[in-house]
C-alpha cells in the first residue's frame, strides 16, 4: 500500500514537470560572451536573431556562424567599437524594424586596425560611421536603404577625421550619400557599386583620396568633390545621373586632382569644373551626356588633354572665362587634317551662346532644339569667334584613339546571304528575261 502511494506521487510529479517545464537558464548572449572573453579571442555567434546592443572595447574577432541577424534596438548602434584596436566583424546581417528612426549599424570611434567584412545592412538609417579611425578596412558590405526621397535618409558609410581607410567591393543603394568623406587623409574607395542615392561618393575637406574602378549610377551626382585636393579618380564608370541637377563628377574648389581613364556616360553633365587649379584631366571618355564638359572659373594651370568627347547633345559649356585645352577628340569638330598628322589644321572652338545660358539658368535646357535655339546656332556659325570666352582646343584630334576597323568573316551569314542573292537573281531572270 505504501509503495503504491509513493508510485502515485512520483507519477503525479513527473506529469506536472512535463506539463510545466522547469526553466533552464539561456545561453550567454553576445555581449556576455564579449565581456567574458580575453583580448584576442574569436567568438563564433550561433545562428539566430539577436536583439542586443553590442559594445566592443578590446581586441577580438566576432564571426557569424550561419544565418546570424542582429536587430537594431531603437536609435542606438547595433555594434559600438570604441577606443580599441584589432577588431574584426565578419559574416553578420543587421536589420531594423524601427522605421523613421535613427538606427545605425556599426559605430567606430578612436580606434585603429578595424576590419568589417561580409556584413549586410538592411533597412537601417545609417550603415557604418567612423570617427577618428585609422588603418581600417570595410570589405564586401551590402547596404540597402529604405524607399523614399534621399533628403529623408542618412549616409551609407561616413568617414570623419579618418586616415587610411580602405572601402572596397561594397554594394550601396538607396541612401543619402553612399560614401561620405570629411576631414580624411589618404583613404581609398575601390570597386564599389553605389546607386539610387544623392551622391555616390561625397568628399569634403580631405586630402589624398583615391577613387578607383567604382561603378556609380542612377544617383543625382556620381562624385561630389568639394574643397578637397590631391585626389586621384581613375578607372570609374559613372553613368545615368539624369536628374535635373545630375552630374557625373563635380570638381569644386580644389587642386592637384588627377582624373583619368574614367567613363562618363549618359549623365545630365559629364564633368563640371568649378574653380579648380593645377589638375590633370586625361584619357577620359565623355559620351552620350546632355552636356559633356562644364567649365566655371577654369584655371589655365589645369591640363585637360587626350579625352574623347562624343555623342553629347552639347560638347562643352563655359562661363565668360572660357577654357583653353589641348589634344582632345571632339565629334563636333568640323575642321580638316590636310597634312595627315592626326590633328585638325584649325583649332576647335565652342562658341554657343545657348550653352552659356544653360550655366546661368538650367531651365533653358528644356528649349534644346527649339526653332529659336537652332536659328541662334546657325547665326553664330557665321560670326567670328570670341577668343576670351570660348572653349578652345588648339590641337584637336580628328579621330578617336580606339577607332579601328575589324574585318570578321562568319561563314553561315555569308552562305545565307549568297544563296539569297543568287536565288533572287535567278528569279528575276525567269520573270523578266
Amino acid at each position: 500500500m505504501v509503495f503504491s502511494k509513493i508510485s502515485f506521487i512520483l507519477t503525479s510529479l513527473l506529469l506536472l514537470f512535463t506539463t510545466f517545464p522547469i526553466p533552464i537558464e539561456a545561453e550567454e548572449g553576445i555581449q556576455q560572451q564579449i565581456n567574458n572573453a580575453e583580448s584576442g579571442t574569436t567568438i563564433y555567434i550561433e545562428p539566430g536573431i539577436y536583439n542586443e546592443k553590442i559594445i566592443i572595447s578590446k581586441p577580438l574577432t566576432l564571426i557569424g556562424s550561419g544565418d546570424v541577424i542582429l536587430n537594431s534596438q531603437g536609435d542606438y548602434p547595433v555594434i559600438t567599437i570604441d577606443n580599441t584596436q584589432d577588431v574584426q566583424i565578419k559574416h553578420i546581417n543587421m536589420t531594423s524594424n524601427n522605421f523613421g528612426g535613427n538606427s545605425l549599424g556599426i559605430k567606430i570611434s578612436n580606434s585603429k586596425r578595424i576590419a568589417i567584412k561580409d556584413v549586410t545592412f538592411n533597412l537601417l538609417d545609417k550603415g557604418i560611421d567612423l570617427f577618428k579611425v585609422e588603418d581600417s578596412k570595410i570589405d564586401q558590405v551590402i547596404l540597402l536603404g529604405r524607399e523614399g526621397h534621399f533628403s529623408s535618409k542618412s549616409n551609407g558609410i561616413t568617414l570623419d577625421y579618418t586616415k587610411e581607410i580602405l572601402i572596397e567591393n561594397t554594394n550601396i543603394e538607396s541612401v543619402q550619400d553612399g560614401i561620405y568623406v570629411k576631414n580624411d587623409v589618404n583613404s581609398k574607395m575601390i570597386n564599389n557599386e553605389i546607386s539610387h542615392s544623392r551622391y555616390g561618393i561625397h568628399l569634403m575637406y580631405s586630402n589624398g583620396t583615391q577613387i578607383f574602378k567604382n561603378h556609380l549610377h542612377n544617383n543625382v551626382t556620381g562624385v561630389m568633390h568639394m574643397l578637397t585636393s590631391y585626389t586621384a579618380i581613375m578607372g570609374n564608370i559613372i553613368e545615368h545621373q539624369n536628374q535635373y541637377n545630375g552630374f557625373g563628377i563635380v570638381l569644386f574648389e580644389g587642386e592637384q586632382i588627377h582624373l583619368s581613364n574614367n567613363k562618363l556616360l549618359s549623365n545630365q553633365v559629364g564633368i563640371s569644373f568649378q574653380n579648380i587649379e593645377n589638375s590633370t584631366i586625361t584619357k577620359n571618355t565623355v559620351a552620350s551626356n546632355q552636356t559633356g564638359f562644364q567649365f566655371i572659373k577654369y584655371a589655365s594651370s589645369n591640363k585637360l588633354s587626350r579625352n574623347e568627347v562624343y555623342g553629347n547633345i552639347v560638347s562643352s559649356v563655359s562661363d565668360k572665362n572660357g577654357a583653353i585645352v589641348n589634344e582632345n577628340y571632339w565629334d563636333d569638330y568640323d575642321g580638316v587634317d590636310l597634312d595627315l598628322d592626326g590633328y585638325g589644321d584649325t583649332p576647335y572652338q565652342s562658341n554657343d551662346s545657348y550653352a552659356k545660358l544653360m550655366i546661368k539658368q538650367k531651365e533653358y535646357q528644356f528649349f534644346f532644339e527649339s526653332p529659336s535655339v537652332a536659328t541662334l546656332s546657325k547665326i553664330e556659325r557665321k560670326l567670328p569667334y570670341e577668343n576670351d570666352s570660348v572653349v578652345r582646343d588648339d590641337q584637336p584630334f580628328v579621330q578617336r584613339s580606339n577607332k579601328q576597323i575589324y574585318l570578321n568573316f562568319n561563314a553561315i551569314p555569308f552562305i545565307i546571304g549568297s544563296t539569297g542573292l543568287v536565288g533572287g537573281w535567278l528569279l528575276w531572270r525567269r520573270m523578266y528575261c
